[in-house]
């Protein structure tokens, strides 16, 4: 098995038996947007997630940062299910609504879209890591077995069987560890200047 992490601006690697702590059908790393409705659709049908998110929320743009015009970028699907339970937060008094009159999808409180976001999640099985990240991936035979993640205070490996890297970031770097080419990770190595020569 090989491990592979990103050192000083290069993906570096190194023999190793890993001996994975946690196990889980799909990593996620990054709980954004699409992390988290990955993350938790995933659960709901049936698989062991284990998410890992760096901040200390589901959401990204459209829920953390308070970003109230972008949310989940089409109608349908799993948004609709994450707006019906924002309306029904707000119809029985139990979150104040936001600016507008009538609370649209543009319009719900970042912070309840959060809330929906994780407890949805949460009910359907899926495992969240808050405050933690990933330092490398674990590789059988060019295939992601696993990551190497730092949540609180201790270093965990952890077995899966898929990972979906949730944001842009992750798919950025954790392509360029992994040698993988990918057109996300040139917008991203562009956009904060990591990586090697084209």
């Amino acid at each position: 098995m090989r491990y592979q992490y990103w050192v000083e601006g290069q993906a570096r690697f190194t023999e190793v038996r890993a001996v994975f702590e946690e196990q889980a059908d799909v990593l996620v790393v990054g709980l954004g947007t699409a992390g988290a409705v990955a993350a938790w659709c995933a659960a709901a049908r049936g698989l062991s997630v284990l998410g890992v998110e760096r901040s200390t929320g589901m959401g990204g743009q459209g829920g953390m940062s308070g970003v109230v015009d972008y949310y989940y970028g089409t109608r349908g699907g799993a948004a609709e299910e994450i707006n019906a339970r924002c309306q029904a937060l707000i119809a029985a008094g139990a979150y104040t609504p936001s600016r507008l009159p009538k609370a649209t999808e543009e319009s719900l409180p970042p912070a309840l879209k959060c809330r929906c976001l994780e407890e949805a999640a949460l009910e359907a099985g899926a495992r969240i890591w808050y405050d933690a990240q990933i330092l490398g991936v674990y590789l059988e035979k060019n295939r992601v077995v696993g990551a190497r993640c730092v949540h609180g205070d201790a270093v965990v490996q952890v077995g899966c069987r898929v990972l979906i890297p949730g944001m842009e970031l992750p798919i950025g770097l954790l392509t360029s560890i992994i040698g993988a080419p990918c057109f996300i990770y040139l917008m991203v190595r562009k956009r904060y200047g990591f990586g090697g020569a084209e």
